[in-house]
């Protein structure tokens, strides 16, 4: 790491954007093109897809955001949220088909997702080489890459996520009012793409009451935010309430976790953090509710750190730990908001990859910021940085190249 260090300082300043730029686009570029041959069948399909498709061939056909029923009726949607069909029904009037436009729509993101990644590392470390060595881990993770082969919102919902988070940095950073408002309006989209964005609305908050020195500015970026971000969610139970009269069509029941939710959820988050062939699920299924319990904690204890950190250091060191505070409650509140759906609404719900890769992408831009953070020491802790980075990309590497080249023969789901 120092040697490219050395390296990138004989150059001269003035071409360093343009190096990174590049780079950025070469990464991103190598990570599409791994994803369009990991699909040449095109995108997975499961039931959801079914639904998002309709919908969007209904909003093309003019019937508005609508299924067909069995007896071949229009009838108005109102379980899931409707950013995802219209997107796909944007892309599909250029004239493609509705699962293509599925797959289009996963590939942009996918690119995206990997520069929101390197633009969020930016802001935090003010390095643009840890800033690709973000991107490299998001666009080489088996978990992102799979999420990305479904015509599913996930990988909508990731981009807006991101966006809604860096706005939010910015919004802590600056006074004006529109600063605040577009984080808003962002985190708004995100949960009309999944109703889980809601987690964004407590993040945001939080951050606004935790960083502003005084109780005004509190409850005015608070104000100002909540105005932006609730109008998506005010016109959407509006709108269903006149269509079907109820806000959507979700009824409050309570049914309380079970082991094997948990050891699911366990066993999908020890697929992310380790490589698949160690097998650790099966080797510890016992401690797997240990575990999930020790993550949550681990989360928490991370907020309060980064919380001291963000409010005690230097201003120019500021930015790094309010982005680490954000990026950490999100992935602690997106957690806690899956674990009360899947207690109170949805108990169906399976705890896998695509519903849980979002808190993973928080991860690893949490694990890239400790890792910065460990280099910018020196000695040691910088050849211990460097190694864990290395030891993590060649794993992540190994097991997305795996899964690429697994999909590409098997396909993924119907299609």
């Amino acid at each position: 790491m120092s040697q490219i260090k050395s390296f990138a300082g004989r150059i001269p300043v003035k071409y360093h954007p343009v190096l990174f730029w590049g780079i950025l686009i070469l990464i991103l570029a190598a990570g599409v093109a791994a994803l369009v041959y990991a699909t040449p069948y095109g995108p997975g399909l499961i039931n959801d897809s079914v639904v998002y498709i309709g919908g969007a061939e209904n909003i093309r056909a003019g019937h508005g955001y609508s299924r067909t029923s069995g007896g071949g009726e229009i009838k108005p949607l109102t379980v899931n949220v409707p950013l995802y069909s219209y997107t796909l029904a944007a892309v599909g009037s250029a004239g493609v088909d509705m699962i293509q436009a599925g797959w289009l729509v996963s590939l942009v993101c996918f690119a995206l997702n990997g520069m929101l990644s390197a633009l969020l590392v930016l802001k935090l470390t003010r390095s643009r080489l840890w800033a690709l060595a973000g991107a490299v881990f998001v666009v080489t993770s088996e978990s992102v890459i799979r999420a990305h082969t479904f015509a599913l919102s996930e990988p909508l919902f990731i981009t807006l996520m991101l966006a809604s988070l860096l706005a939010l940095l910015y919004a802590l950073e600056r006074h004006e009012w529109y600063f605040t408002a577009a984080a808003g309006v962002l985190v708004s989209l995100t949960y009309l793409t999944r109703y889980i964005g809601l987690s964004l609305l407590a993040t945001g908050v939080a951050a606004f009451f935790v960083f502003m020195p005084t109780w005004k500015s509190r409850f005015i970026k608070i104000g100002w935010f909540l105005l932006f971000s609730l109008l998506g969610g005010l016109a959407w139970v509006a709108r269903n309430m006149m269509v079907s009269g109820t806000a959507a069509n979700r009824s409050l029941l309570y049914h309380p976790l079970t082991s094997d939710k948990l050891r699911e959820g366990t066993q999908t988050l020890l697929s992310f953090l380790f490589p698949e062939r160690l097998n650790l699920y099966e080797h510890f299924s016992r401690l797997s509710d240990s575990f999930a319990i020790s993550l949550i904690i681990a989360l928490v204890v991370l907020v309060y750190i980064f919380w001291r950190l963000g409010k005690k250091n230097e201003e120019k060191t500021q930015t790094g730990w309010r982005g680490a505070f954000l990026f950490t409650i999100q992935s602690l509140f997106y957690l806690v908001v899956l674990l009360l759906s899947l207690t109170f609404l949805d108990a169906s719900t399976a705890l896998e990859n695509r519903i849980l890769v979002p808190s993973f992408v928080c991860l690893i831009l949490i694990f890239v910021y400790i890792l910065h953070g460990l280099w910018k020491r020196g000695g040691w802790a910088c050849g211990i940085s460097v190694a864990v980075m290395m030891l993590v990309f060649l794993a992540g590497a190994y097991d997305g190249r795996r899964a690429v080249i697994d999909l590409h023969a098997d396909g993924q789901g119907y299609a």
